[in-house]
């Protein structure tokens, strides 16, 4: 039922994109059928997995816990937020530089009467920050010394102007060295590849999905293992894997065959 609704969505998006005043092509609705397909049968799979592998907890009952005072609610900070979120989101679909759209938010969220400024400094995740700064350095690094360029030749055997072959290169590049160095790293090999409107799209893909395959592969991963950490909760690697090999590849296989067939 949920691919049928795929596909009637799909083509609905197709056959609404020829009005006049719309421009919908077949990519656009690749686009919608993933997002879709992956909204749908990747979370039904992984909330399946979980609730299989963690079945004795779920249905086990919770320890009681020590009740905390309820925190007031700062509804000028909140305000504040929702406003600035929602420009940010608009700057990012007006076109406009994302780097500078992001800072003029920080900059925007940082500057406050009400709040002081050192609680709001407090707050900011400044290991998150340094690895950032620390993967953007070595990125470019490896990009002036050529060694993206050396690396991509050696793959080409594998068929890494396919779209098949991107996938896989994508997707294990994503879990070796985490996946958004691996994208950094495409984004100069990409307008190279024959077919490079598909190959952006197989690349965010397949970089995006690999990033549930193990904790490495994705930093969002990361910031939630270590968020778990310092509130006493343990993820292990095992555990991670044992439900992101599963759910890792049904998407890709699925990603990889959508792409082939409508964004073409």
């Amino acid at each position: 039922m949920a691919a049928l609704l795929i596909f009637l969505g799909t083509y609905f998006v197709v056959a609404f994109g020829r009005a006049p005043f719309l421009r919908i092509d077949r990519t656009a609705a690749a686009i919608v059928g993933a997002i879709l397909m992956v909204a749908i049968a990747g979370l039904t799979l992984d909330a399946a997995l979980l609730c299989w592998m963690f079945r004795r907890e779920l249905h086990g009952t919770l320890a009681p816990t020590l009740s905390e005072p309820a925190r007031p609610i700062h509804r000028a900070m909140v305000i504040k937020s929702v406003t600035i979120a929602s420009a940010t989101m608009a700057g990012f679909l007006a076109g406009i530089e994302p780097a500078l759209v992001s800072a003029s938010a920080a900059a925007a969220l940082l500057v406050s009467r009400s709040v002081k400024p050192a609680k709001l400094y407090r707050a900011v995740d400044w290991d998150l920050l340094v690895l950032f700064i620390g993967l953007f350095v070595v990125i470019a690094g490896v990009t002036r010394a050529g060694l993206d360029a050396r690396f991509f030749e050696l793959l080409r055997p594998i068929g890494i102007d396919s779209l098949a072959g991107l996938t896989f290169v994508g997707a294990t590049l994503s879990n070796v060295i985490s996946n958004v160095p691996a994208v950094m790293l495409f984004t100069s090999m990409v307008p190279r590849l024959p077919d490079p409107r598909t190959s952006w799209l197989a690349l965010a893909m397949s970089t995006t999905l690999a990033g549930n395959l193990t904790i490495l592969g994705s930093i969002a991963n990361l910031i939630v293992i270590e968020g778990a950490r310092k509130r006493g909760v343990r993820i292990p690697f095992v555990t991670h894997l044992a439900i992101g090999v599963p759910v890792t590849i049904v998407t890709l296989i699925a990603g990889t065959w959508w792409l082939h067939v409508y964004a073409r």
